[in-house]
């Protein structure tokens, strides 16, 4: 009979946000090192998607859902 493997469980000492917002400014510093290119450009976009899945986490742990940006309240009157 073969045996189960168990899973490596871990306990997360960093929130996702945390985590998120460490990998976007390390990824960002290593970026501003970089030459312009296809390497710095894959590494930032992942940098935005940081930053977008951070947002994105935000809303979701919010107790009101976020309010749309229109054109109405975008004006500066």
């Amino acid at each position: 009979m073969e045996q189960k493997k168990s899973r490596n469980r871990m306990k997360q000492t960093k929130s996702l946000l945390e985590q998120l917002a460490e990998f976007a400014s390390g990824a960002r510093r290593e970026a501003e090192g970089l030459p312009d290119g296809r390497e710095r450009d894959e590494l930032l976009k992942k940098v935005r998607q940081a930053e977008r899945a951070s947002e994105i986490e935000g809303w979701a742990k919010s107790p009101e859902p976020p309010q749309p940006a229109t054109a109405a309240t975008s004006k500066a009157e």
